[in-house]
């Protein structure tokens, strides 16, 4: 493995020296910041927009920058309160209640996070919905939330299915005319105006709940990971140190609403940190994004490879028209960042980009090329302070270096997640041995650093979801010619992608065109850019004595390695193939 160094880029940080702070780092620390140790009163809106907006603070300080087709609105932290408190007003009186639940579904807009804000001051629990999801996707997980109010737009309330809203839910549009499409609907600019700026906090305790988030179950369901408003600790604290966020600092973090990453590193880190927070509510393209990294010189941009790759199909010519002095700390989420596009970044913009990684149930960035620390490209980073990382075998033993194991955590951290919503039990699978497993494949080198090497449940990132077996042979099963099927990644060196065994029911011929109609109705119901790429039929799925599916046997056929008898094998997933219902 050739592993490129990087030296650092020659700059302060709020971190300093990685080894110190990482050693001499204890949580109990940083509890002392918060007004909470102080009044006994808890809740992350306090922490994060009221306590900057009393009187000698910093209340007129800028804490949301919104651009859309090239119009700037700027709150401050005392207005962002005030709006915040108007939310929960109108909220309170739509009958949302402390424990109930809020889905909001919107493209970014400053009322996305105003609703957010709301709705932690009243103790109920949020949940963001990415606004490109399926109308099937959109069915499934409002079953699962159960909302008492669901806040969106006009027009993507008319991509919800028909009786997906619960019939005693209220469906709050921000703007336009009510579309007809609920029995319960209002406008939210009707509402407002007389809505009074002030509202009595909800106080709740560290382990309540705070916003629920959606990831792929790769063989089941996509489970919904409850984080809580004591993980706000480890929010302030990556913020602060991963993304060099501070009082006058401005973060940039443009993934889609509804994605963790925009969740907590798209309002509530950054807020917690005293930072201002800027959103572009225009549609991605290049020239798009280099205005605003122009105009708005964040100091810190929290992004995606996918992104990065887009910018430099755009060309040199380009990003030479921009002038880019102004941005600050860049980092990355997502897959690793191929060197070419590290080194064309570099070129371009005179600055380094700094990979992270972390998970839904993680609920912050637990590894990070930090400001300040050499990076090794290909590699996720080292892990922040506070969490211990390892790479273990099936038995939970450290591996050696350079060793392929399971990356796991040692559970405890402030923003780990605390359950899986409706699920009891089933947040055990994380776990053997005392580690949280995160279910992908890595390895650690002799300075620390960890590299990822791809999941162990055959999960890939699309569009900024996890989507794994499950979601495809789902969408599968849903044409009638198909009995069952099953969803595997074949060995590849190159990108990965899903290739699908189908058993077809009788009467149905498996030719080529039935093919490109199973990869099409896949697309359709999970995302475009589904790398569905592959479908074969086959008389009969390998299974063993016991009928449990055998997709290690499919895998060993993709490399062309004999199985022999595999009627006495043990499958290493529990669940079963999935079957039209």
């Amino acid at each position: 493995m050739i592993r490129t160094r990087i030296r650092a880029e020659e700059r302060t940080s709020r971190l300093g020296s990685y080894q110190e702070a990482y050693i001499n780092f204890r949580w109990e620390k940083l509890f002392q910041e918060f007004t909470w140790q102080h009044t006994g009163q808890y809740n992350l809106v306090q922490e994060a927009i009221d306590r900057w907006a009393e009187p000698g603070q910093m209340p007129d300080q800028t804490a949301l920058i919104y651009e859309r087709h090239g119009e700037v609105s700027s709150y401050t932290f005392r207005q962002v309160k005030e709006l915040s408190c108007q939310w929960a007003n109108m909220l309170a009186g739509l009958g949302l209640t402390a424990g109930d639940r809020l889905a909001v579904l919107m493209p970014p807009r400053p009322e996305l996070h105003l609703a957010v804000l709301a709705a932690a001051r009243l103790g109920a629990v949020f949940c963001a919905l990415p606004p490109d999801l399926t109308p099937h996707e959109l069915y499934r997980l409002m079953a699962r939330v159960d909302p008492k109010v669901l806040v969106t737009t006009p027009w993507l309330a008319r991509r919800l299915p028909g009786e997906a809203l619960p019939y005693e839910a209220v469906l709050l549009l921000t703007e336009g005319k009510l579309p007809g499409l609920h029995h319960r609907e209002d406008l939210a600019t009707r509402l407002l105006p007389a809505q009074p700026t002030e509202f009595a906090t909800h106080w709740v305790g560290a382990s309540h709940p705070l916003y629920l988030v959606f990831t792929s179950g790769g063989d089941g369901p996509p489970r919904g990971a409850v984080h809580v408003h004591g993980g706000m600790v480890g929010l302030m604290m990556t913020g602060r140190y991963v993304l060099d966020l501070g009082p006058g600092s401005l973060c940039w973090t443009d993934g889609l609403p509804g994605w963790v990453t925009s969740t907590v590193y798209g309002g509530l880190a950054p807020w917690l940190c005293g930072s201002a927070v800027l959103l572009i509510g225009d549609e991605f393209s290049p020239a798009a994004w280099y205005r605003a990294l122009e105009r708005h010189r964040p100091t810190t941009w929290y992004t995606r490879p996918g992104v990065i790759e887009l910018l430099k199909q755009a060309g040199d010519d380009l990003v030479k028209r921009y002038n880019l002095t102004g941005l600050g700390h860049v980092a990355t989420v997502g897959r690793s960042l191929p060197p070419k596009n590290f080194f064309w970044f570099r070129n371009n913009f005179n600055r380094h980009i700094h990979d992270t990684w972390w998970s839904a149930e993680m609920g912050m960035i637990a590894l990070a090329h930090f400001p300040g620390t050499d990076i090794k490209l290909g590699s996720a980073g080292l892990p922040v302070p506070g969490i211990q990382a390892a790479v273990v075998d099936g038995q939970g033993q450290s591996q050696p270096l350079l060793t392929l194991g399971e990356l796991a955590f040692q559970p405890g951290w402030p923003a780990m997640f605390s359950g899986l919503w409706g699920e009891a039990g089933r947040e055990e699978g994380f776990f053997r041995e005392g580690w949280y497993l995160s279910g992908d494949l890595a390895t650690t080198d002799e300075d620390g650093y960890y590299y990822l090497h791809g999941r162990k449940d055959d999960i890939l990132r699309v569009r900024g979801r996890l989507v794994g077996p499950y979601e495809v042979e789902r969408a599968l099963s849903h044409h009638p010619g198909v009995a069952e099927c099953a969803v595997i990644l074949p060995p590849t060196e190159g990108a990965p992608w899903f290739k699908a065994f189908v058993v077809l029911r009788q009467g149905h011929k498996g030719v080529w065109e039935l093919k490109e109609v199973l990869k099409a109705l896949a697309r359709a119901e999970i995302s475009p850019d589904l790398p569905l790429s592959e479908v074969e039929f086959l008389p009969e799925l390998p299974r063993n004595a016991n009928r449990r599916l055998l997709r290690r046997v499919l895998k060993a056929r993709e490399l062309g390695l004999p199985v022999g008898g595999f009627e006495s094998l043990q499958e290493d997933w529990t669940s079963e193939v999935t079957q039209p219902s």
